[in-house]
C-alpha cells in the first residue's frame, strides 16, 4: 500500500507503533505471569512427588518400627506378672559353686523401675581367693541376664588364709 501523503504516513506509523507498544506492555507481563505460574506448577509437582516419596519412606519406617517393637516385646519379658528373682539368685549361687566361691550373704534390695526396665539391686558378701573371684565375675558377665557390678569392696585376707572378704553390689536387669 502506497501512501503519498506524509502526514497520513506518519499517523499510520505512529498508530502502529502505539498499538505495538500497548500490545507489548499488555502481552509481556502476561507472558511473564504464565512463565512464572508454569514454573510454580513444575515446582509444586516436584514437591508433591517428593512428598509421596517421603510418605512412602515414613510408612516403610513405620512398618520397620512395628516389627522392631514386636521383636523387643519378645525379648523383654514381663516382670510385672512374675516378680520372681529366685532364678537369678539360683544362677548367682550356682556360679559361685562352679567357681569355688563361698557366698556368706545375699541381700536383694527393693526393685527399681526405670522406664520399662526392672532393676533388682543385690548385695552379696563373698569369701574367695582372687582367681576364683575373677572366674566368678567372668561367669556373671557371661550370663543371660544383664548384670552390672556397681560397687566392689575387697579386704585382704592374710588372716583368712589367702582368701579375700568381698562385698559386691550388683544391679540385675530382670526383664532384659
Amino acid at each position: 500500500m502506497l501512501i503519498k501523503n506524509k502526514k497520513w504516513k506518519n499517523i499510520i506509523f505512529l498508530s502502529i507503533a502505539c498499538v505495538s507498544i500497548i500490545f507489548l506492555f499488555e502481552i509481556a507481563p502476561r507472558i511473564y505471569n504464565v512463565a512464572g505460574l508454569t514454573i510454580d506448577l513444575i515446582v509444586q509437582k516436584y514437591k508433591i512427588d517428593s512428598n509421596k516419596e517421603n510418605d512412602e519412606l515414613i510408612s516403610e519406617y513405620g512398618v520397620r518400627n512395628k516389627a522392631l517393637k514386636r521383636k523387643i516385646g519378645r525379648v523383654v519379658s514381663d516382670y510385672e506378672r512374675s516378680r520372681n528373682i529366685s532364678d537369678i539368685l539360683s544362677f548367682v549361687d550356682s556360679a559361685a559353686q562352679r567357681t569355688k566361691v563361698n557366698i556368706r550373704e545375699i541381700k536383694p534390695g527393693k526393685i527399681i523401675r526405670n522406664n520399662n526396665l526392672w532393676l533388682q539391686p543385690v548385695d552379696i558378701n563373698i569369701s574367695a581367693r582372687y582367681e576364683n573371684f575373677y572366674n566368678y565375675v567372668r561367669s556373671l558377665e557371661n550370663s543371660s541376664k544383664v548384670m552390672l557390678i556397681k560397687k566392689l569392696t575387697m579386704i585382704s585376707g592374710e588372716s583368712l588364709g589367702g582368701s579375700l572378704d568381698i562385698k559386691l553390689h550388683l544391679e540385675i536387669y530382670l526383664n532384659i
